[in-house]
C-alpha cells in the first residue's frame, strides 16, 4: 500500500478515524493502549470541517484543543442533526 500521494491532513484523518479506533479495540498491549489514549488527549485538533465550524460558531467561548475535543464536537453536532 502506497501513501505517497496522500497529504498530511488526510493521513491524520485516516489515523484518528480508522486506524486508532481499530487498535484501541483490538490491541491487548497496555502500552499501545496507553500511547493511543495519550495521543487522543494531547494531539492538536484536526482540520476544521462543517461540523466543527458550526460548533465553534455556536460556542465561541469553548476552545477545541485536542483530537478528543474535536471528535466530541463532531459527535455533538451530528446528534443535533438527528433530533
Amino acid at each position: 500500500m502506497n501513501f505517497k500521494g496522500i497529504g498530511k491532513q488526510r493521513k491524520e484523518e485516516m489515523f484518528f478515524n480508522i486506524i486508532m479506533p481499530f487498535l484501541m479495540v483490538f490491541s491487548e498491549d497496555k502500552n499501545i493502549q496507553q500511547f493511543l489514549n495519550f495521543m487522543f488527549e494531547t494531539y492538536p485538533p484536526l482540520q476544521d470541517n462543517r461540523l466543527t465550524k458550526a460548533f465553534k460558531n455556536e460556542y465561541p467561548n469553548l476552545k477545541i484543543t485536542n483530537v478528543k475535543e474535536h471528535m466530541g464536537a463532531i459527535f455533538f453536532e451530528k446528534t443535533k442533526e438527528i433530533t
